[in-house]
């Protein structure tokens, strides 16, 4: 080929590239725009998240209004569970970290008929919460059946594990001194014999109540700490400023406050003490627990919280998680930045024990965090804000006899059974007949048929709902049939690639960001499997690029053969992983988008 011939190419090549450059900013922008435009906030919209590895990896949906969105999740009991979350976190945890596009569409509802599924499914969030605490209590129960069985010299009791054995009375003499004015001299003693003697009779009656026994004991367990006057248990706080020399103490008006929110938890221990509330074990103990905290850090200008972590929860590399370790010391010193700040709000603002809750997840997090900032890199992540509980033993009051233990073990197997088949008919999981698709439109046309909402919209409509296709795309695209008001949200990466095109030369971004080794939108993370180049927004070259993803995932796994002694075999599940995710590309279909372990919480 002559010179001139090879110009002419080069030139032809470089003003493809342009025109494919400047169509993709195109999209992404008419995209952009199209997304600020919004939905009716008060009608249902359907939302279909576009397929990528890891969870729901063939695309994901959701039921939106509002700033609510519910949607289904297969579980690790196997079980499709409902789940309710705000839309900014769910939009944060599938639009930006799980670098998906996001499409939205009004499903044409009236506001009587969008009315009654949403009240469908709250109710059905509700029963569903019922019935799994239902079953996590008959777990509960044979767990410590087996242990009463096994002749253990004591039981396990949720909240007796925020107390040790050691007694530290004058961290009680306070709230003694209040109980003993308050229900009079010698109350708790009193209560403790009451309760033993409560124990005796049920554990002699027949059939066997093992629900009633269970309780009991709990009040029992939370009596006895108190007579005991026991110290809390270090593995159960967490000290804001343990590690931290730079983390002030508390000033003189967080301790007023604090002095404040111990009036408020002696109030809840009087009320619980006096309360006949069968449940109040637990809660006497969380009181308790916090009411001893709040003396601590009065005492000693120090914050302790309970630490809200659920019991047996794994920890993780910290430096992976966060995709690097500046990344981690990135988090750090952000997290160290609004901690103190938050404190402050929280302590000062108004005393219910639902702000004491969020101030103990808030610490749990940073205690973490701050312990993780150092080696050797490890912690634990639990997403969700929960109640603190942690499980310790309390020696028996009187052994139930063996008659009664064996009794009240068949009659909670039989009825766990029971529940466990129930909850398997409706709930259980199976990819073509009730997946995060089916489930919700089955949910709303039993919302719509079962009242009269169903003579309010289209029998066209009602008649897709209930034929609508277990697949994700395949689904939006039966909705969209009968919706012409749809939003677009652009992935993280799409959004970054837009503003990139377009204060940079076009063709310079595409070979830059066209693949892994180069692109500044995309950190490889072990959370992805291996891969070379993007194929999610170039449909013509997927083959091709598809082609070079596979042999760069096979070749990948074979290396990590040779790795497996100091890896456990994590590159070669990455390149095979990669390899399988790169099969579609080469029939012009994209999963794998990359993703992200940590983005800034503006991300959107």
């Amino acid at each position: 080929m002559t010179p001139d011939a090879n110009c002419l190419c080069m030139t032809v090549v470089r003003h493809a590239v342009r025109v494919s450059c400047l169509l993709v900013m195109f999209l992404l922008f008419s995209a952009l725009v199209q997304a600020e435009q919004g939905l009716n906030p008060s009608s249902l919209a359907i939302i279909y998240i576009q397929a990528n590895t890891g969870d729901s990896s063939g695309g994901h949906a959701a039921l939106r209004r509002g700033q609510t969105v519910f949607h289904f999740q297969h579980s690790e009991r196997g079980l499709l569970e409902l789940k309710r979350e705000n839309f900014q976190k769910f939009r944060f945890f599938y639009n930006d970290l799980g670098n998906r596009s996001m499409y939205e569409a009004a499903l044409g509802l009236s506001i009587d008929a969008s009315d009654a599924v949403w009240k469908h499914f709250i109710k059905l969030l509700t029963w569903q919460g019922d019935s799994l605490a239902r079953l996590n209590d008959l777990q509960n129960s044979l767990r410590l059946l087996e242990s009463i069985k096994s002749n253990a010299s004591s039981l396990p009791v949720k909240g007796a594990g925020f107390f040790q054995n050691d007694s530290d009375s004058s961290a009680w003499d306070s709230l003694c001194r209040l109980i003993d004015g308050s229900l009079g001299p010698g109350f708790i003693h009193k209560e403790l014999a009451k309760t033993k003697a409560r124990l005796s009779r049920i554990q002699n009656a027949a059939p066997a109540d093992i629900p009633r026994w269970q309780e009991q004991f709990s009040i029992f367990a939370a009596l006895s700490i108190i007579s005991e006057r026991r110290a809390l248990n270090p593995d159960a706080i967490v000290l804001l400023d343990e590690n931290n020399a730079s983390m002030e103490k508390l000033t003189s008006d967080e301790i007023t406050a604090l002095k404040l929110w111990e009036k408020t938890f002696e109030n809840s221990v009087l009320l619980l003490l006096e309360s006949k509330r069968p449940d109040r074990g637990f809660p006497l103990m969380l009181s308790c627990a916090r009411y001893l905290c709040a003396e601590n850090s009065i005492r000693t200008g120090r914050l302790f919280l309970l630490s809200t972590f659920p019991e047996g929860l794994e920890t993780t590399d910290a430096i992976q998680m966060a995709g690097d370790a500046e990344t981690l010391n990135e988090l750090h010193r952000a997290a160290r930045q609004k901690i103190r700040q938050k404190t402050r709000d929280l302590l000062n603002g108004d005393k219910d024990e639902y702000r004491w809750c969020i101030l103990e997840n808030m610490g749990s997090r940073y205690a973490e965090l701050e312990a993780a900032a150092k080696k050797p890199y490890r912690m634990r992540i639990y997403p969700e804000n929960v109640i603190p509980e942690k499980t310790g033993y309390i020696p028996f009051a009187a052994r139930p006899a063996k008659h009664w233990t064996e009794q009240a073990m068949t009659s909670s197997k039989k009825t766990l059974k029971r529940l466990e088949t129930k909850l398997e008919n409706s709930m259980g999981y199976n990819l073509f007949t009730n997946n995060c698709v089916t489930a919700i439109f089955s949910n709303i046309s039993e919302a719509i048929s079962s009242g009269q909402t169903g003579k309010q919209i289209n029998p066209e409509l009602l008649k897709t709902f209930k034929k609508i296709s277990f697949v994700p795309w395949r689904m939006f695209q039966q909705v969209t049939a009968h919706s012409q008001n749809i939003k677009y949200y652009p992935s993280w990466r799409q959004r970054k690639l837009a503003s990139m095109y377009a204060d940079n030369n076009p063709v310079n971004v595409f070979l830059k960001e066209c693949n892994t080794l180069t692109a500044l939108t995309y950190k490889h993370g072990r959370q992805d499997s291996a891969f070379l180049f993007f194929t999610d927004n170039l449909a013509l070259a997927r083959p091709l690029f598809g082609a070079i993803n596979l042999a760069w995932g096979v070749g990948r796994s074979a290396a990590g053969i040779f790795l497996i002694p100091f890896d456990s075999g994590t590159t070669i599940k990455s390149g095979a992983l990669g390899a399988l995710f790169s099969v579609p590309e080469l029939f012009f279909i994209n999963i794998r988008k990359g993703s992200y372990a940590y983005l800034p919480q503006t991300a959107n």
